[in-house]
């Protein structure tokens, strides 16, 4: 059931897409829902903190949510599918400036950015819960502290990624949570609007990450099959940016990169126009794009977890 997440009234949706600054109460209140939505029957859940020094002189706290569900029986040696997307949204106010007085509630919303992607990981996972035979561990990260307070910099960008792609580089190679062991990151971000639409395979041809590409290619393929009317194609089979290695555009997945994590980065290009402007609402996001490009995602997922 999508209901909960579409625009313009899903519930799990409006209670994301509220501003939630990193540091701000709207940021812990957001947090504090998303944990609320994950079952103790089914998730693990950890706050992953790092206190880390920001632009604005002081030390922040960096919360990364990493949810996790343990398949009973996994064999092939504990690998996981990571699903994930950033939950902070971005002090638009500050951008470009060199000092702001961070008392001020920010007014921006990031529906697209990435609002709507948190809600979709939900939604997904309110699904596949319950399954009893999953083929990999399944593994959800909302990360903290993706956009830049005044430029993006190495050093003013990915907080939470960066500390928790250092953090698990270190693990042994049989702990539970080493980069190892990701069999495949899914990073969404800047999903939903009626023109941010096209995703590409940002991996050369053949190699692992762009054959996951092609099974949504497959997926979509098949469901405008069974579509009348003029369809919008969300995944291109484009030769445009394959030679990227996954390194196209920054995200949270860049910190990931070095250490070999095969990444499947969903975020169309162009961006959506509303990207980082106080158009990105709830209303910039389009109802049929996300119910659709949400089936695709869903069913690519769960043929990874349990077909």
């Amino acid at each position: 059931n999508m209901d909960p997440i579409l625009p313009p009234n899903g519930l799990v949706l409006k209670s994301i897409a509220i501003p939630r600054v990193s540091g701000s109460f709207g940021n812990e209140k957001v947090r504090k829902f998303i944990k609320s939505q994950f079952s103790a029957k089914y998730w693990e859940i950890e706050e992953d903190v790092h206190v880390i020094p920001s632009p604005h002189g002081k030390s922040t706290k960096f919360v990364n949510l990493i949810v996790t569900h343990r398949a009973k029986s996994v064999l092939n040696d504990e690998k996981r599918l990571v699903l994930a997307a950033h939950y902070d949204s971005k002090l638009l106010e500050a951008e470009g400036k060199e000092s702001f007085d961070f008392s001020k509630e920010s007014e921006f919303i990031g529906a697209s950015d990435s609002a709507f992607s948190c809600a979709l990981i939900i939604a997904i996972c309110h699904a596949i819960q319950q399954e009893v035979h999953l083929k990999l561990n399944f593994q959800l990260i909302f990360f903290y502290g993706e956009e830049a307070v005044h430029h993006w910099t190495p050093s003013d960008s990915l907080y939470g990624s960066r500390a928790l792609a250092s953090k698990w580089s270190k693990l042994p190679e049989n702990s539970f949570n080493s980069l190892e062991k990701i069999d495949l990151m899914v990073l969404l971000d800047l999903i939903g609007t009626r023109d941010g639409i096209n995703f590409y395979s940002f991996h050369p041809e053949g190699t692992f990450v762009d054959l996951q590409f092609k099974e949504l290619i497959r997926i979509e393929r098949r469901g405008n099959e069974n579509e009348q009317a003029n369809f919008t194609i969300f995944f291109q089979e484009s030769e445009q940016f394959k030679s990227y290695n996954g390194e196209a555009i920054e995200d949270d997945h860049t910190p990931f990169l070095p250490f070999k994590v095969s990444v499947l980065h969903l975020i169309p290009l162009p961006f959506p126009t509303v990207w980082h402007t106080p158009a990105d609402t709830i209303e910039a996001l389009d109802r049929a794009t996300c119910e659709k490009i949400s089936k695709i995602i869903y069913e690519f997922i769960r043929n990874k977890l349990v077909n």
